[in-house]
């Protein structure tokens, strides 16, 4: 009976110990899964940190661009307005430039014909003096060079007097 004892308490010890050792087992397996488990989610976390910080920086990127976009685009209209602005104003200057010299060519050519009118006046009454000057005696040459006239129209003045 001793025998089977022996082999009944070998079997139930080996039953304890199996199940000891499945406990043991199971504990060490989820220790062991736990660190499997840290490790993969640590991984997975970088992964996904990765991830995020790739699109955090694609969106900070994107910003970054449109605020230079914008920045060179403002610097390109700036310089196409300044541009568009001397052109307008060199064509507004021409045309102002225009009319200025317009108006001063008027100025001048009113000027002009009232100097040319009171010479032609001037002119009229001392032709009209040469028949009373040849009256008095005096020589188509003498009375061009007292009026400061050219003698070739003393003498018409002169010829046309004698025929009326």
């Amino acid at each position: 009976g001793r025998e089977e004892g022996r082999e009944e308490g070998r079997e139930e010890g080996r039953e304890e110990g199996r199940e000891e050792g499945r406990e043991e087992g199971r504990e060490e397996g989820r220790e062991e899964g736990r660190e499997e488990g840290r490790e993969e989610g640590r991984e997975e976390g970088r992964e996904e940190g990765r991830e995020e910080g790739r699109e955090e920086g694609r969106e900070e990127g994107r910003e970054e661009g449109r605020e230079e976009g914008r920045e060179e685009g403002r610097e390109e209209g700036r310089e196409e307005g300044r541009e568009e602005g001397r052109e307008e104003g060199r064509e507004e200057g021409r045309e102002e430039g225009r009319e200025e010299g317009r108006e001063e060519g008027r100025e001048e050519g009113r000027e002009e014909g009232r100097e040319e009118g009171r010479k032609e006046a001037k002119q009229k009454v001392m032709l009209q003096c040469v028949p009373r000057l040849l009256a008095f005696g005096l020589s188509v040459e003498e009375i061009a060079q007292a009026l400061e006239l050219d003698v070739a129209k003393v003498r018409q003045v002169a010829t046309e007097n004698q025929q009326n």
